[in-house]
Formats: C-alpha cells, sequence, structure tokens
C-alpha cells in the first residue's frame, strides 16, 4: 500500500485541452491511483491521487490529449491485476520522466493497466475489490477477459473460435489475439518477413528477437509488446520464418526496437537444416581456450571463458564482395560494427567448419 497522498486541486481540475481520466471506487478502502502517458519528454508516471470508498476522481495529466493512458492501483489489504506496461513509482507523490532504469535511479518499477482513448474525450475506471479493475464510461471497453496464468502479464480474448477461422490459425500458427493499441501508437508502423531467432527470458520479463536484412529487431516486455505474445514465442521452435508487424519504436546501430503486435509463420527461406546442425556448445579444434555457443540465430564467442558480445548469423547464398555462392553467414552486432562473412564448408552432429571470407582461413570446431 503506497503511502496516501493527495495532489493539489490545480493537478485534478480538467481542462478542455486535456482528455479526463475518471477513477471511481466501489471497495471498502481508499485507494491510490498512478498514471503513466508520453509526455513531451519520454514516457511520464504521476501519482498518488487518493479516491475515497464510494467516490470517483477526474485527473488530467500531460501536456495534450493522448490515446492510450496506463493506471496502477493499490489499496490497503486488496490486491488488483496489472499488465506488462511498466513504469517507475515511489511511495511520495511523484512525477518521474522516463520509464527506464527505475532501479538504477531509486525508485520502483511496477506494472500498470492501458487504457485506449479511441478519441474519447474522457474515460472511467472503476475498482471492485471482488473483480479485476473493470473499465467503463464513454470509450469503448478496453478490459482484457482473459490472464495468462502466473505471467503478470497482458491478456488476451477469452473467447474460443472454431470451425474455419480456427482452423486457418492452426494452418497459419498466428500469434495469440490480444488487445493492441493502434498502429503507429509507438512510432512507425512496419510489417516484415524475417527469422525469429530465439527468447531471453529475464528476471522481470522477455525479450525476443528476429533478424531481417541485416538488422536485429528485438521485442520486449519492458517496451510495451504484450507478454502473452512474448510467452507464445517462447514456446515456438528457434529460428522459424515469420511475417511480423508492429511498430518501429527506435533504432540504433544495426538493432531495432519494435512494440510487435502480430506474427504468423511463413515458408522457410532454405537454410534450416544449417542452422540446426549448428545449435549447440563447440569448442576450437586448435585453441581448447576458444568456444562457440550457438542459441537460435545467435553467435556467441567465449575465450578463456569470457563472453564477447553476441551477434545474430543473417544466413545468405555467398559473402559481399568474396567469390562463391556457397551457403554462408553474416555475422551483425547491435553496434553494427562486426559485419564478417563465414562460408560454412562442412557441418555434422559433432563438427563443423568455418572459411572466413576476405582470409581464407579455416575455423574448425568440435561439439563440446
Amino acid at each position: 500500500m503506497k503511502t496516501l497522498y493527495l495532489l493539489a486541486a490545480l493537478g485534478l481540475a480538467p481542462t478542455a485541452a486535456l482528455a479526463e481520466l475518471r477513477f471511481c471506487n466501489d471497495t471498502d478502502e481508499v485507494v491510490s491511483v498512478a498514471v503513466g502517458y508520453k509526455g513531451a519528454q519520454d514516457w511520464t508516471s504521476e501519482g498518488w491521487w487518493n479516491v475515497d470508498p464510494g467516490d470517483c476522481k477526474g485527473v488530467t495529466v500531460g501536456d495534450g490529449p493522448k490515446t492510450h493512458y496506463y493506471y496502477r492501483v493499490e489499496a490497503r489489504g486488496i490486491t488488483f491485476e496489472h499488465e506488462a506496461y511498466m513504469f517507475c513509482t515511489i511511495d511520495e507523490e511523484f512525477t518521474i520522466v522516463g520509464d527506464t532504469d527505475c532501479d538504477a535511479r531509486g525508485y520502483d518499477r511496477e506494472e500498470f493497466v492501458e487504457i485506449a482513448m479511441e478519441g474519447a474525450d474522457d474515460h472511467t475506471v472503476t475498482f471492485s475489490a471482488t473483480e479485476d479493475p473493470a473499465q467503463v464510461g464513454t470509450g469503448p471497453a478496453t478490459d482484457r477477459t482473459a490472464n495468462a496464468a502466473g505471467s503478470g502479464g497482458d491478456t488476451g480474448s477469452a473467447q474460443t473460435e472454431t470451425g474455419g477461422a480456427a482452423l486457418l490459425r492452426n494452418v497459419l500458427r498466428t500469434s495469440p489475439e490480444v488487445e493492441t493499441a493502434p498502429g503507429g501508437t509507438y512510432g512507425e508502423p512496419f510489417t516484415i518477413t524475417g527469422l525469429f531467432s530465439h527468447c531471453d527470458v529475464l528476471d522481470a520479463g522477455i525479450n525476443c528477437y528476429f533478424i531481417h536484412d541485416g538488422w536485429i529487431y528485438t521485442a520486449s516486455s519492458y517496451n510495451h509488446t504484450s507478454t502473452v505474445l512474448l510467452e507464445d514465442l517462447n514456446t515456438r521452435e528457434l529460428n522459424t520464418t515469420m511475417l511480423f508487424t508492429g511498430d518501429l519504436s527506435s533504432y540504433e546501430g544495426k538493432e531495432a526496437e519494435i512494440v510487435l503486435t502480430s506474427y504468423f509463420e511463413t515458408a522457410s527461406d532454405g537454410f534450416e537444416s544449417e542452422r540446426a546442425a549448428l545449435q549447440g556448445f563447440w569448442k576450437s579444434a586448435d585453441d581448447s581456450q576458444f568456444e562457440v555457443v550457438i542459441h537460435g540465430s545467435s553467435y556467441e564467442e567465449v575465450y578463456e571463458g569470457i563472453p564477447d558480445v553476441p551477434a545474430m548469423m543473417q544466413f545468405m547464398q555467398g559473402c559481399p564482395d568474396a567469390p562463391g555462392d556457397g551457403v554462408a553467414f553474416q555475422l551483425v552486432t547491435p553496434d553494427g560494427l562486426d559485419d564478417r562473412c563465414f562460408f560454412v564448408s562442412y557441418v555434422d552432429d559433432n563438427a563443423f567448419e568455418l572459411i572466413y571470407a576476405g582470409r581464407g582461413n579455416t575455423l574448425a570446431f568440435v561439439r563440446n
């Protein structure tokens, strides 16, 4: 339970230029509410507003109307369900700019629930102690009706498809249905056919990686991608070709941060046998201190037990500016500084050999 603070009346007064969020309390306890939104500088969170039992309170925040808001609610003795939209908070009254590095900056990092305004000027959220927070009001309902067990993340539709819709979904192996923000909410919309590499399950979230045309695309629960989608991706076969859709939120070097909204499996690019054979832990046949770990499309070199920065393997026929057209892969690192290319001259269950394009030397490995 957060320490209860009442923000100044000025912060509660609605203005014509701002959308109003209205929070109603149907519990027997005072509830404290925090709100998140996209501010002029960065993602911003503010709190706490206290709402007495049986009362409602209007809140306006930010520098103009937003397409999406986010909220967190807490009350003594009551546990409310939230989604995996992460913002920084503290127990005292606060306005925090930025939704990353919360711990390093002395804040808590906590889950919020999304509100899609969809053109409405106001939205009402009603809190109940006997069920998940229900959203009602002038705008379309945006509450979720089914929760991924134990995930603490975004939730999807509770409806069960039958007939042709279910058959099509099974054939295409499409992503789960979840409520997502309209395209363009978090950046430039895109649709790309690329390779799903793998996911990393972290202490408080999931990162999943795609590679396409020499770029690494990262979808993360820390960056507004539904946890339901990421948990589903984490069950998919490594190195699966997919058509994936979302918003490009930012990029640097050769890595693009994306907010993923949907995906489905497509035909392979023809390199699946080489990728499958290369998976695992390998040791150099010439230097016992040199090892390589390949997981999905991730390629990590380790020397004397010290790992280098992982790279992604972009498979292709031949290497740029090198003679020959055999099966090869080019390394792609987030900073774009490593673009080495190797021909795969031999691979089986126990050994493989690479020819370093441009140098001609052969690297031989045995399974560790």
